[in-house]
């Protein structure tokens, strides 16, 4: 048990190196409160791991705890889905920023705007995820890729063999991520 909470321990200090290095290049208070945001984020999600004693935890469980900011303007709708810890704490962080961005730029900008979230699963290993944002401000796509760009492709390809695309329509941003080997064995 010792190893494992030691492994657990220093994986989640490689994360916790990443964001600080990339949210605080640039330095400033903005870029402090980046940091503080996702290291936020990154405990939410071990304090739902740690309540279920790290065996694993619910896509809706987390999409609720990392959106709570946000329930008002939120629907959250699919199956029980029981996730790994590490699928679990990497889509809380890949949520954090899809909703970070949404209050910046999107939907959860403006106090109309709305954030509706349906998976399902397509087999045993495949887990189709669908973020669509709607009466927000118009969308166009980004003039460049964050930190938080970069950390959602990582996550994916890294801890969720998996991808995303995006549609930046006028009406509002449509991300899919399609996520592979995420459920908990």
């Amino acid at each position: 048990m010792i190893n494992e909470l030691n492994h657990r321990v220093k994986n989640t200090l490689v994360v916790v190196q990443s964001l600080a290095r990339h949210s605080l290049r640039d330095g400033g208070a903005l870029g402090l409160r980046q940091f503080n945001e996702r290291i936020h984020a990154l405990a939410s999600a071990h304090d739902l791991l740690t309540r279920r004693s790290w065996e694993g935890a619910d896509l809706g469980d987390i999409l609720s705890e990392t959106l709570r900011p946000y329930a008002a303007q939120v629907a959250l709708s699919g199956p029980p889905l029981p996730l790994s810890p590490n699928a679990a704490v990497a889509l809380a962080m890949i949520f954090h920023e899809l909703a970070t961005n949404a209050s910046k730029y999107g939907a959860l900008s403006r106090e109309a705007g709305r954030v509706t979230v349906e998976w399902r699963s397509e087999s045993r290993v495949r887990t189709v995820i669908r973020w669509t944002e709607r009466d927000g401000p118009t969308v166009s796509p980004p003039q460049r890729k964050g930190f938080g760009s970069r950390l959602v492709a990582a996550s994916l390809k890294g801890e969720l063999a998996g991808s995303a695309t995006f549609d930046y329509a006028p009406e509002g941003l449509t991300c899919v991520l399609t996520i592979l080997a995420a459920t908990k064995a």
